[in-house]
C-alpha cells in the first residue's frame, strides 16, 4: 500500500470511529508504528499548514478536512506525538 491510499484509509478509519487506536491502524495499513505515527504527524501538519494540495485529492473538501484534523489531534492525545 502507497502513502496515497494509506491516507485514505486513515481517512476512513476516522470516518468510521470517533477514536481509533493504534494497534487497528498498524494492523489495517500492514505498516510499523513509526509509519502511522509519521503518516498522522504529515497529515496533521498539511491540515493545519493548509498548503498542501495533494492533500486536498485524498482528503477532500475543508470541511472534511477539518473534522479529520481534529480526529487526528484527539488520537494524537492518546498516544502522544
Amino acid at each position: 500500500m502507497d502513502r496515497t491510499e494509506r491516507f485514505y484509509k486513515i481517512d476512513q478509519l476516522l470516518k468510521s470511529r470517533r477514536i481509533v487506536p493504534l494497534s487497528v491502524f498498524i494492523t489495517e495499513l500492514g505498516v510499523s508504528r513509526s509509519t502511522v505515527k509519521r503518516d498522522i504527524e504529515y497529515l496533521r501538519d498539511r491540515l493545519l499548514d493548509g498548503r498542501d494540495q495533494a492533500s486536498d485529492e485524498v482528503l477532500g473538501p475543508r470541511s472534511l478536512r477539518d473534522k479529520l484534523r481534529l480526529r487526528l489531534e484527539q488520537t494524537q492525545k492518546l498516544y502522544g506525538k
